[in-house]
């Protein structure tokens, strides 16, 4: 079983800004998209925004971002992990499309089933009220996936219902060797790691506030990859957005696990 940290999220490329830290909890921002992928910043929510004055995505961004055109992009919703995001139909389940050299270097690391993505993104604390960064810049993890499908050259007539929305999906032909990862029913680790995380789901948000998913030692420092990464995961293959690491030593395991306790 291989873990896969994956980059995503808001960047200086694609938002310019970091995603927010606010009121010990926080959420990754979606990059921008372009149709006929049809989901609009204004129809995506997260849990964390319960607690601010914003009732979507949209509103916030008008005010931490005031330059971004949010009514003319759409979002790039994806990872998907969270049910309370956007509205569902029945039989929905986390889910991650990837393509181009990325998957290639997947497909080069033989990630497949049962093997786990682990979500991070660059993040800093935000003032909610003014949408002021505090410039606390690091890398935090904010969800998993554990691999329970892969669709290969995925569209309408290969996927379920379910996950037409998906923009790997509606704006399929503009990728190639494109594919969507679909989560597992529920989170496993291999019998010899002696870690086991009852009663978790196969993917899902986590939250980026707290300090042990922060995988940036030194904060408002930030290189191209996470410092506790290069320093912990000596093994890990460095590609721009996939990295691919083979756990093996008990204490391996019990990293992974507290990145997603």
């Amino acid at each position: 079983m291989k873990i896969i940290f994956s980059r995503k999220g808001w960047d200086s490329g694609a938002g310019g800004k970091p995603s927010p830290i606010f009121s010990n909890n926080g959420f990754s921002i979606p990059i921008p998209d372009v149709p006929p992928n049809p989901i609009l910043y204004r129809h995506l929510t997260s849990s964390a925004l319960s607690i601010t004055p914003y009732p979507n995505l949209a509103s916030f961004l008008g005010v931490y971002a005031p330059n971004f055109p949010v009514a003319t992009n759409r979002a790039h919703l994806d990872p998907d992990l969270d049910h309370s995001t956007l509205a569902r139909i029945s039989g929905w389940l986390p889910c991650f499309g990837q393509e181009n050299g990325a998957a290639t270097h997947l497909d080069s690391n033989c990630v497949g089933v049962d093997d786990i993505f682990v979500f991070y993104g660059w993040f800093d604390d935000v003032n909610m009220a003014t949408g002021w960064r505090l410039h606390n810049d690091r890398y935090c993890v904010f969800g998993y996936l554990q691999i329970g499908k892969i669709y290969r050259v995925p569209s309408r007539v290969t996927t379920p219902s379910w996950l037409h929305y998906h923009p790997h999906i509606t704006n399929g032909t503009a990728y190639s060797n494109n594919r969507i990862y679909v989560a597992s029913q529920s989170l496993t680790f291999p019998a010899n790691s002696g870690i086991s995380l009852p009663s978790r789901s196969g993917g899902g948000i986590l939250n980026p506030a707290n300090r042990c998913r922060c995988l940036t030692t030194i904060f408002g420092k930030r290189g191209p990859y996470p410092d506790l990464l290069l320093s912990r995961c000596t093994t890990m293959t460095k590609h721009r957005q996939e990295h691919v690491w083979q756990p093996i030593s008990p204490n391996d395991w019990r990293f992974v696990a507290d990145l997603l306790r």
